[in-house]
């Protein structure tokens, strides 16, 4: 994903050198409406980026429901494992995991999931700024053409 988010930084710093183009040639340049078109299509690429970002984010989502399912049947399990060993109490199966060891998978899966969906939310954030940004550099560019 860090790399979809450098890409939207790259295609937005285009955008704007497009846009000093546009404006170090005047309304009068022949020139300046094809290179304002090209900062308009400088700002959509920057919103392509953004519909990345909004795909990786649809994609740690799912990681993190199949994660949180993952949990829930790690719970299950353990639950049937200490009901089998209850059963048979002389026997006492070695390595069986503890109550604490799942506790701290439960915690380690719920941080992991925490830090994914913050990481993307920012992602998705600054993505959306860009855009903006990409925009009104187009916008501007459309102006001086005029």
């Amino acid at each position: 994903m860090n790399n979809d988010e450098q890409q939207g930084y790259k295609d937005t710093v285009t955008a704007f050198n497009d846009l000093k183009k546009v404006q170090s040639e005047g309304s009068g340049n022949l020139n300046s409406g094809a290179d304002a078109a090209t900062v308009g299509a400088d700002a959509a690429t920057v919103g392509a980026d953004q519909a990345t970002i909004g795909a990786d984010q649809a994609t740690e989502q799912a990681d993190a429901q199949t994660i949180n399912n993952d949990i829930s049947n790690l719970d299950a399990d353990f639950q049937k494992f200490q009901a089998s060993v209850a059963a048979i109490p002389p026997y006492q199966p070695g390595g069986q995991p503890t109550s604490a060891q799942i506790s701290q998978d439960h915690t380690a899966a719920s941080n992991a999931n925490s830090q994914a969906d913050a990481m993307i939310a920012a992602a998705v954030k600054q993505l959306q700024a860009w855009v903006t940004q990409a925009h009104q550099y187009a916008t501007n560019a459309s102006a001086i053409c005029g």
